[in-house]
């Protein structure tokens, strides 16, 4: 279940892993370090921060950090509905049905950002009552970006 407190506590242990500073850690993410503060004092950060996050300790050889593990805590994936087709645009994704008595079937082709396509490989491996708080969270996120822009536009 999502915690915006453990969260937090996740974001500062990335940070320190891969900071070493609060300064260090938003030049890397591409972030100023005002934000970087915000959201070590709790604000949840936008989807495409959080993907970055993963992708910064993916480069640092901290292959155990997933977007499922720095938002939920989660640290088993197991991805069974998600298909990359090698025949479609790197921008695209074939989701699947797994149907135990037919293997996989297509369900639908989306042309996806790589952003897009984490969220969807998370979605895949949550229960009804994960993906509503995911929901919630998505809101958060989105109340978060409006309140980012207001900042850009007063400075």
């Amino acid at each position: 279940m999502f915690n915006k407190d453990d969260l937090t506590k996740r974001i500062r242990h990335l940070m320190n892993a891969l900071g070493p500073t609060r300064v260090e850690f938003a030049r890397k993410l591409g972030i100023t370090p005002s934000s970087m503060t915000y959201y070590l004092d709790g604000r949840i950060p936008s989807t495409e921060v959080l993907v970055k996050m993963v992708e910064l300790a993916e480069q640092n050889d901290e292959k155990d950090v997933t977007l499922d593990w720095l938002i939920l805590g989660r640290r088993e994936q197991s991805i069974k509905a998600h298909k990359i087709i090698p025949d479609l645009p790197p921008s695209s994704i074939m989701l699947n049905i797994n149907d135990d008595e037919n293997g996989m079937k297509p369900l639908f082709t989306l042309p996806l950002t790589k952003t897009q396509m984490e969220i969807v490989k998370t979605l895949t491996t949550m229960n009804e009552e994960q993906i509503k708080v995911m929901w919630g969270f998505a809101k958060e996120i989105r109340k978060s970006q409006e309140w980012e822009r207001q900042q850009k536009k007063k400075g």
